[in-house]
């Protein structure tokens, strides 16, 4: 009897032990939550595609464009076509589209309000100026003047006690008056008492904020990010310390598939076949302001595009180029003063 009572002990831990491990193995599976979507011009093809994926799924995604639109990368800067996600967070990916331009342009130079453009073969046919906000066609290296993200002339200081687009008498960035999107900081003003979106959910520079239009003329508008991505993607980039004494990229179009995308960072060798005499633009270095401070004019600079962040009402999209890592996409408050590169607009 002794030791039946025993071994009906031994097997009540045992039992309790593996359901305690199931317990904990249940307990250990994580689920998460996948958001698809894509811009203007084109859908996502894939898998199934769920709300919800335990952590470790994978799934296959494909951006299909629209006619007379062209795939130009995922949101995270993922230029793969079709790709497979892995999931391990909350993720949220989204397939960006641009428009071909209704005109065929390769690799031509033009001037247009004064200012020289160039086409760089890229598949949008987006026509690139050949200086900055600020420089003049003719000194291509300078680096022009330095603006907020919303705003049309240059300075030298940067807060939002000066920035254009706040509430007058206000020195908060939750007291932004335009270009607001659901972000979710319920305390600004683009929300009312009860936590309700109420702002204008724009989040793409229109003509009257952008310093490209306002300066140069409507045949002008700061680049999207698609933009800057397209460039980034079908272009080859040299970087150089002595253009004209000054550093930065020099951007071709690329001679061959292969180049498409290479960047030659600072030291390393650039291919034979592209000299100063091929079609390029000139991205120069210049810095950045926050506040009273230039940063990092000398080696790296930092241009604007037209795009809010899709985080925060008070941050925008910016590249940011150097000859040790390329050219990389951050987002960062918007009163701080970049550099403006324009392209282009679609008016004819």
């Amino acid at each position: 009897m002794k030791r039946f009572f025993t071994s009906l002990v031994i097997a009540s831990i045992v039992i309790a032990f593996f359901a305690s491990c199931n317990n904990g193995n249940e307990d250990a599976i994580n689920t998460y939550k996948l958001s698809v979507s894509a811009t203007e011009g084109g859908t996502v093809e894939g898998d199934t595609i769920s709300n919800e994926y335990f952590e470790g799924d994978s799934i296959t995604l494909k951006a299909v464009a629209n006619p007379d639109y062209y795939f130009v990368a995922w949101s995270d800067s993922v230029t793969d076509n079709p790709r497979t996600l892995i999931i391990y967070s909350d993720t949220t990916i989204v397939a960006q589209f641009a428009a071909v331009l209704p005109y065929a342009i390769d690799t031509i130079v033009g001037t247009i309000s004064g200012y020289k453009f160039v086409g760089l073969g890229l598949p949008s046919n987006t026509l690139w100026a050949t200086c900055n906000v600020g420089a003049d066609t003719n000194n291509v290296e300078k680096d022009g003047g330095h603006f907020a993200w919303g705003e049309t002339e240059d300075k030298t200081v940067f807060n939002w006690e000066n920035y254009k687009l706040m509430t007058e008498g206000e020195k908060s960035w939750k007291k932004i008056n335009k270009y607001q999107i659901d972000d979710k900081q319920y305390s600004a003003i683009w929300y009312n008492a009860d936590s309700s979106f109420i702002g204008d959910s724009a989040a793409l520079l229109n003509m009257d904020d952008d310093a490209a239009s306002k300066n140069w003329g409507d045949w002008w508008v700061t680049p999207t990010m698609a933009q800057w991505k397209e460039l980034r993607n079908y272009c080859y980039w040299v970087w150089t310390d002595d253009y004209n004494g000054v550093a930065g990229f020099i951007v071709y179009a690329a001679k061959a598939d292969a180049d498409k995308g290479k960047k030659v960072l600072k030291g390393a060798a650039a291919s034979d076949l592209y000299s100063l005499t091929d079609i390029h633009i000139f991205l120069p270095v210049a810095g950045y302001y926050t506040d009273s401070d230039l940063l990092g004019s000398t080696e790296l600079g930092s241009y604007w595009s037209a795009d809010l962040s899709d985080f925060s009402s008070g941050y925008a999209f910016y590249i940011s180029i150097s000859g040790d890592n390329g050219m990389e996409v951050f987002d960062f408050w918007r009163n701080s003063g970049r550099s403006i590169r324009p392209v282009r607009s679609l008016l004819e």
